[in-house]
């Protein structure tokens, strides 16, 4: 019987082989280093990897900013993680509010570029340092979500994103004039996806540990979770 070669575009290729793109997307039990009491000690925790994943790429796109613009931006990342959603806002430049030709000759704006589009973004660069994933990461996120909100400011222009299941439906519009500038984004996760139904106290535990780790890193960055200012002991990481 002659198979059928099938075409699958860049989404549905995301959604049927997540693990490509996310690692894996069972729950499993793993050591993780845990900032506690002042310093870093491994846990056992349950998590999904691929779960993750779609919350760092966000963070790591603020961290990011920090370092191509070298620290004149991006200074402040404010991270929130609540049972249904999380979300991430920095003080950046903000995504350019224009207009990108596509292959095709068509138009789109650079936001939905980047945050609905995988291998597009600014990280493709072999000698740069950024920490993301090259031009994959928004896109992930904004995929893997129920539902996902993206909002730039460039000092110029202010944009809003907004996509439903899966970015089946996506709305970018440009809303309003502004001389701010900065990003925020926030995720409500497709859990069944990855094996959940909602992010539970390992998840907390992992991502303000990593924050905690970042703000050892890059202490010129003001990282807060949860409202939280995170303030860390270089001694902790000896």
């Amino acid at each position: 019987m002659k198979e059928k070669i099938v075409k699958l575009s860049e989404r549905e290729h995301i959604l049927r082989r997540p693990s490509v793109y996310v690692g894996s997307i069972k729950k499993e039990e793993s050591q993780e280093y845990i900032y506690t009491d002042g310093k870093f000690t491994k846990q056992s925790v349950l998590r999904t990897p691929g779960l993750l994943k779609i919350i760092n790429e966000i963070i790591d796109n603020s961290v990011d900013e920090f370092i191509k613009t070298e620290g004149k931006f991006s200074t402040k990342i404010d991270v929130i993680l609540e049972k249904e959603f999380f979300s991430v806002k920095d003080n950046g430049r903000g995504i350019p509010v224009e207009s990108t030709i596509l292959p095709d000759g068509s138009e789109i704006l650079t936001p939905e570029l980047c945050w609905t589009h995988a291998r597009a973004g600014s990280n493709f660069n072999d000698n740069s340092s950024s920490i993301g994933t090259n031009g994959v990461g928004s896109a992930l996120t904004s995929i893997f979500s129920k539902s996902f909100t993206g909002e730039t400011k460039d000092g110029k222009s202010r944009c809003i994103l907004k996509t439903k299941n899966n970015n089946d439906s996506i709305v970018c519009e440009i809303v309003s004039s502004t001389k701010d500038r900065g990003t925020s984004v926030t995720s409500y996760p497709d859990f069944e996806r990855f094996e959940e139904k909602e992010f539970n106290e390992d998840y907390a535990r992992i991502i303000k540990s990593r924050l905690y780790f970042l703000s050892a890193c890059y202490p010129k960055i003001t990282f807060t979770f949860n409202k939280e200012k995170i303030k860390i002991d270089p001694k902790a990481l000896i």
